[in-house]
């Protein structure tokens, strides 16, 4: 069933992820009853995971050894292969605790607790990725936070689109998430979700599965001139969303 899920999941973001940019997958192996959720292990083996998808990613998006140097020349080219401190020197971490994706790359992470993806491409085509992943909510927590993620015009735009308050909630939460790590990197600047605004809603496509869409959100920062199409797909109990800025929109 599992297998069958990530199949599915993986030719949805075929068609949702533009051309140009790489991505990987992986499913999350639910902790076991004895493991704390929010344990100090849990999170390292998620945050290295999420280094070993991205760096899978950054493959498909044409790194090579040599781009890298020494001592990563001969490393090989199975991800699960390279050590902690590998992995970080390839895909390492800001002083914000962002990632910092090696010279002439972009690229973005996400991790659920259903999946952890990566998204990357070169600098040239992209520049700035924002990618992100949710479980989707119980309808009760979406009706309590909904005021704090969204304005009623926002929540409008969702009326006729025939998804429930919970997947409502969560494809807005998400595509301002992604938006958020894809306009930080120039920016550098903390925005909150009153500072997005969304000002256009679709249903692109209803994919010819059970419990699977797709669409396209329009998103506006406060104070800015450029809006911001952001690709958002339903995928059973889970959401994704990607965001991109080119250069015309950077400038």
């Amino acid at each position: 069933m599992q297998q069958l899920e990530r199949d599915l999941t993986s030719q949805c973001l075929t068609d949702l992820i533009p051309q140009g940019i790489s991505w990987e997958l992986l499913r999350v192996v639910p902790p076991s009853r004895f493991t704390l959720s929010r344990s100090f292990f849990k999170r390292k083996t998620e945050f290295l995971a999420g280094r070993r998808v991205a760096f899978a990613a950054l493959q498909r998006a044409g790194l090579k050894s040599t781009s890298i140097g020494s001592p990563f020349n001969n490393y090989s080219a199975d991800s699960d292969q390279l050590s902690e401190e590998q992995l970080l020197r390839i895909v390492g971490r800001n002083p914000d605790r962002s990632p910092r994706w090696p010279e002439g790359f972009v690229g973005s992470i996400s991790h659920s607790s259903s999946w952890i993806v990566a998204i990357a491409s070169r600098s040239d085509s992209y520049q700035s990725l924002g990618v992100d992943t949710e479980l989707i909510g119980t309808d009760e927590s979406a009706a309590s936070l909904k005021g704090d993620i969204g304005c009623p015009a926002e929540w409008d735009l969702f009326e006729n689109l025939g998804i429930g308050i919970a997947t409502a909630f969560t494809v807005l939460f998400s595509a301002k998430e992604a938006l958020y790590k894809c306009w930080y990197p120039k920016h550098q600047r903390h925005l909150n979700f009153s500072d997005v605004k969304a000002i256009g809603l679709q249903l692109d496509a209803v994919i010819e599965v059970d419990d699977y869409c797709a669409g396209t959100i329009e998103l506006k920062v406060a104070d800015e001139a450029s809006q911001f199409a952001v690709r958002y797909m339903v995928a059973a109990e889970n959401i994704f969303a990607v965001a991109t800025q080119n250069a015309e929109q950077m400038a």
